[in-house]
């Protein structure tokens, strides 16, 4: 198995349901907001509605639908964007996208992902171990925002998905053990100044990120998952 597919499958398990509490002219409470901002996409009942407004300290959010009052069966937050390939690649992707909704919050891993093989013969249980780095960004307001900002608005949310996409790595069940990962917070990710004191960007968007780093064991075949 190929590291991206483990990945891809990870991602695929994610599912970031909702505890229903109560609505009231579309006005939800929550359990828990999770990594919901304005701008997030919420699923009820297989269709899709967009937060207006949230105060996720008390679980309540409003959708785009003021006259919602039914109870649903179904209510969950869309899952980020993933990807993955070169930054010049994702970069000329996300241009194509008009909206930031259309691309943000997402789980984008980098490549090349470099990889240790190992042979049937050295005996050993792992298929092979992949260096991995992911980052998990959304967008932010560059212009008008300070470090706090980065910090208070966008970093809890990416902790949270970060979090969760971590746990369902650990939990694929070709996943070796896991020891340790490198976690950074990188606000205004991809902007430097050069030397003349000229600012640039990696990336069209103005973005703030998570970034995570760790060995990816994979195991020849499903096992008994050592992480758990």
């Amino acid at each position: 198995m190929e590291a991206l597919e483990l990945l891809k499958e990870a991602y695929d398990s994610l599912d970031f349901s909702l505890d229903f509490i109560s609505v009231n002219n579309g006005l939800f409470v929550v359990k828990n907001t999770k990594f919901a901002r304005v701008g997030t996409i919420v699923i009820i009942d297989g269709q899709e509605y967009t937060i207006t407004s949230i105060d996720a300290s008390i679980g309540q959010f409003q959708i785009n639908d003021e006259s919602y009052n039914a109870t649903p069966t179904e209510l969950k937050l869309k899952s980020p964007y993933f990807a993955h390939g070169t930054a010049q690649m994702q970069n000329n992707e996300w241009a194509n996208a008009q909206y930031d909704e259309q691309k943000f919050p997402c789980i984008y891993v980098k490549e090349v992902i470099r990889e240790q093989e190992f042979t049937e013969q050295s005996g050993n249980s792992l298929e092979r171990e992949s260096a991995i780095i992911i980052y998990f960004l959304d967008s932010v307001n560059f212009a008008e925002w300070t470090t706090d900002d980065h910090y208070n608005n966008i970093i809890p949310e990416l902790r949270y998905i970060k979090n969760a996409y971590k746990d369902q790595i650990i939990k694929h069940k070709r996943t070796g053990k896991l020891d340790s990962f490198d976690s950074t917070i990188r606000v205004n990710f991809g902007v430097f100044t050069d030397n003349s004191g000229n600012t640039q960007a990696i990336f069209n968007d103005r973005l703030s990120a998570i970034e995570l780093g760790f060995t990816l064991p994979i195991y020849i075949n499903f096992k008994t998952n050592c992480n758990t």
